[in-house]
């Protein structure tokens, strides 16, 4: 590899060039923060405590408040979309297409061994960009065993971003939401 290169060679009288290594001297010699980490004074954080050094303790706590603020906004907008009442497991969907709204409940027993039938009124509220109430249906519904029986309806779109549900059964009466797909 370094055949081709040629070696420096003294001039006639003189000696052959020595280069002498001193570390004490070069360390003497060189900045402050070199001769501090030579002495054993500087050296890198290791482990979890490097979140909380002086330049990155800014950046962690920034990163816990994203983290919060992500976790509560998903949390507070999360629809309601699927609900149990009395054994029978309700689900809304919403999507748009050709400029209506389509909407469909799906009631469901959650355990195949019921061999009854479970009677529901569904009032459904069609809400549009401005939270105002565009229209209103209400719909009756019968679950029974061993299959999934299914309400749906269709609903103009004049700009409705969701939909809300309020299932009303003998026992007791939920609240469904869920927001329109385009």
């Amino acid at each position: 590899m370094f055949e081709d290169v040629e070696e420096i060679r003294p001039a006639e009288g003189e000696s052959e060039l020595h280069f002498y290594y001193n570390r004490e001297e070069r360390i003497a010699r060189a900045p402050q923060n070199v001769q501090d980490y030579y002495n054993g004074g500087m050296r890198p954080v290791r482990g979890f405590r490097i979140f909380f050094t002086k330049q990155n303790r800014f950046i962690f706590f920034g990163l816990i408040l994203f983290v919060a603020f992500a976790w509560i906004y998903s949390g507070i907008n999360s629809t309601r979309d699927q609900c149990l009442i009395d054994g029978v497991v309700y689900n809304l969907t919403a999507f748009s297409y050709d400029d209506e709204v389509y909407v469909t409940i799906k009631s469901k027993f959650k355990s195949e061994a019921d061999q009854r039938q479970v009677p529901y009124t569904a009032n459904i509220f069609a809400i549009n960009s401005d939270n105002q109430i565009q229209e209103k249906i209400i719909l009756q519904g019968l679950t029974s065993s061993n299959e999934e029986a299914s309400l749906r309806t269709k609903i103009s779109d004049f700009d409705i971003k969701r939909v809300d549900v309020i299932l009303d059964t003998q026992k007791e009466s939920k609240e469904l939401s869920a927001f329109v797909k385009r």
